[in-house]
């Protein structure tokens, strides 16, 4: 009877121990049972695999990236791409020779008298041509000697004034509040610098860079318009599509003190050889400098500068690209 008792007595301490044997049993086999599947899993995996995948999960957690191979990978940039020129400085130097053959003295072709009527006549410009502008600020002009009464014209005629420039009502509003701006905060005269004239309505940086290059001879910086920009592709000096890195890029090209010119110049390239859809290779004296060309030039690259010039002197209009 004592053994039976015995026996008895230790069923119940038995049957207790087993479940936490059980427990420790699956803690060792892989913890909780919110796990266990994916521990499961991953034991079907090769060790070399798994072991991979752990470190890269655990590199991750930390705030690294690594390659399969588990080395580290090259972090990325956050910086833009920047698409270099592709012109030696030799290159460049025959450029700005060659034009300022053809150009020596190169002058903005929208008519004006001093530096407001310059500011006012690009403005205008803008998704119009030169031609159309000359053929509007006379009377312009006339009607509104000084930025004073300009800036306190009537709208409705102001608009009349300048309806064949396009876009009419703002830019009737814009030269009517950059008038009274510069009447009221610049004693009637038209600003220096590049940070008072972009405070301007009306005003960004191309349109400064060509009253401040334009009118006072300061370089500010090179406008680049359509032609300009195109004209930069073509021969290699800029990549970009966007005005303000052609123009950085054209900054780091050409010497501070050519600015002005060589922004003259390239316009004016554009706007009589390089045209946007016909371009005059066979004429142009750039052509043995432009890795865009499609013909071969015609005669020395003097006489081809020399033929340029002539058309700009006389702003030859058949041969004008007013696009």
């Amino acid at each position: 009877m004592k053994s039976s008792a015995k026996s008895l007595r230790a069923t119940p301490s038995k049957t207790k121990a087993e479940p936490r044997a059980k427990a420790s049993a699956k803690k060792a086999a892989g913890g909780t049972s919110g796990t266990s599947g994916k521990r499961s899993r991953a034991s079907h995996e090769p060790p070399k695999a798994l072991e991979a995948r752990e470190a890269l999960q655990a590199h991750k957690t930390r705030g690294h990236t690594h390659t399969a191979a588990g080395s580290p990978a090259k972090p990325r940039s956050t910086k833009p791409h920047v698409s270099k020129p592709h012109v030696t400085a030799r290159q460049v130097h025959e450029i700005e020779q060659r034009l300022s053959h053809a150009m020596p003295e190169p002058r903005v072709e929208l008519d004006h008298a001093n530096a407001w009527q310059l500011l006012i006549a690009t403005i205008l410009s803008a998704q119009s041509t030169d031609r159309r502008v000359n053929m509007v600020t006379p009377a312009l002009f006339a009607r509104f000697p000084t930025p004073a009464a300009l800036g306190d014209a009537e709208p409705s005629e102001l608009e009349g004034l300048v309806k064949s420039t396009g876009f009419f009502r703002n830019k009737a509003k814009a030269i009517r509040a950059a008038s009274r701006a510069i009447a009221e905060q610049f004693g009637g005269e038209v600003p220096r610098t590049m940070e008072e004239l972009i405070t301007l309505p009306g005003v960004a940086r191309k349109t400064a860079n060509v009253v401040l290059g334009g009118a006072y001879r300061l370089p500010s910086g090179i406008p680049v318009d359509t032609h300009a920009g195109r004209v930069s592709r073509r021969l290699g000096l800029s990549r970009h599509e966007d005005p303000v890195n052609v123009e950085r890029d054209l900054c780091s090209l050409f010497a501070p003190s050519s600015w002005v010119d060589m922004g003259h110049r390239l316009i004016l390239h554009g706007r009589y050889v390089c045209l946007a859809t016909t371009p005059r290779c066979t004429e142009c004296p750039l052509n043995e400098l432009c890795e865009s060309r499609k013909h071969e030039p015609l005669g020395s690259w003097q006489v081809r500068a020399d033929r340029e010039g002539q058309r700009v002197a006389t702003r030859d209009v058949a041969s004008r690209d007013d696009a």
